[in-house]
């Protein structure tokens, strides 16, 4: 279902991002309801962490591909 027929298909697909419930993660919540992530071939699962050391030390053991995180 990729609006863009001449994008190569993505690298990996299933996508897990980890986020804290904070309004400055609201792009990621909003790109979800707004189906950016499927126009563009992938398939996302937020996933709601409780602290910035949970989020940190998902990514270094690889149960999330990407978070949002402060820079």
């Amino acid at each position: 279902m990729r609006s863009d027929p001449q994008l190569p298909p993505p690298e990996k697909a299933a996508l897990t991002l980890g986020f804290m419930r904070l309004s400055d993660s609201a792009p990621l919540a909003m790109a979800q309801e707004a189906g950016l992530f499927a126009r563009y071939g992938l398939e996302v699962q937020l996933v709601r962490e409780a602290s910035w050391a949970n989020l940190r030390d998902k990514l270094v053991v690889g149960k999330l591909d990407a978070a949002h995180l402060l820079a």
